[in-house]
């Protein structure tokens, strides 16, 4: 990567057509800078753009205007096999739906960016391994997604998004479907991920103030723009239970008082 921030929006918008033909607006000339070290939080109600910024973020959608530049990169002047190519160079991703490929076990999900590169299984299986043991998943390994719960699922998804290292880490809702210790599990491997590699940033898009507390910056987006941010201690404590924790208290009350 370069030596400028691994993720720049510059004036993003994204426009698309409902069903009745009428234009949805779903960014509106967003601004965003995500710095090298940087752990952010982006929140807001359901249809925010939250989801649509994310997929702008992480080259799997192209604005309407506006630019992207992911690692050094406008993603918008790149073909559909560059963006791919980009992405599997740069970017973990981990999507509310998980997207396991159903064929695949447990542990080749995990490896899934060296599984399809063709490196030899010996190259990848410890790490892969490893990961799953992290998050308490080891003896199911040799398991197909359709065989697992939804929590489950998740946990392969956020192993797959943080394996290799990538420098730009973007996950939607990470903890959504856990509980509060696979949950705290989760986002400590997620911040880990950012520590441990020089120029490494995460994007977590939440509804959960406690998770938003744990990164150094939450911006809060309404209609498609962003419309405040703030900065936190991001303690690396555990989740906290509900209303239990004042970092995330303060994250609820700022939130609240958003217009």
């Amino acid at each position: 990567m370069s030596g400028t921030a691994p993720v720049v929006a510059t004036q993003l918008r994204r426009e698309y057509r409902d069903g009745g033909g009428a234009t949805v607006e779903a960014l509106r000339g967003v601004d965003l800078e995500v710095a090298a070290g940087e752990s952010l939080a982006v929140m807001g109600p359901s249809g925010s753009g939250k989801s649509t910024l994310l997929h702008l973020l992480g080259a799997l959608d192209t604005p309407t205007s506006g630019s992207v530049r992911l690692a050094g990169e406008d993603v918008a002047a790149l073909s559909a096999e560059q963006r791919a190519a980009l992405r599997r160079r740069y970017v973990g991703l981990v999507f509310q739906t998980f997207e396991l490929v159903p064929s695949m076990t447990v542990l080749e999900n995990v490896a899934l960016r060296d599984v399809v590169g063709g490196r030899p299984a010996r190259g990848w299986q410890p790490d892969a391994v490893e990961l799953l043991e992290l998050l308490d998943l080891g003896a199911l390994a040799e398991r197909r997604p359709h065989e697992l719960s939804g929590g489950q699922q998740q946990r392969v998804a956020v192993a797959r998004a943080v394996y290799g290292k990538p420098p730009v880490v973007l996950a939607d809702e990470p903890t959504g479907n856990l509980d509060q210790e696979n949950g705290a599990t989760v986002l400590d491997l997620l911040l880990s991920a950012v520590e441990e590699i020089a120029g490494a940033c995460l994007v977590v898009v939440t509804h959960d103030a406690a998770v938003a507390a744990r990164c150094g910056r939450v911006v809060a987006l309404r209609d498609g723009r962003v419309v405040d941010e703030l900065r936190t201690h991001g303690a690396r404590a555990d989740m906290a239970a509900e209303g239990g924790d004042p970092g995330a208290e303060r994250v609820r009350r700022w939130l609240a008082a958003r217009p």
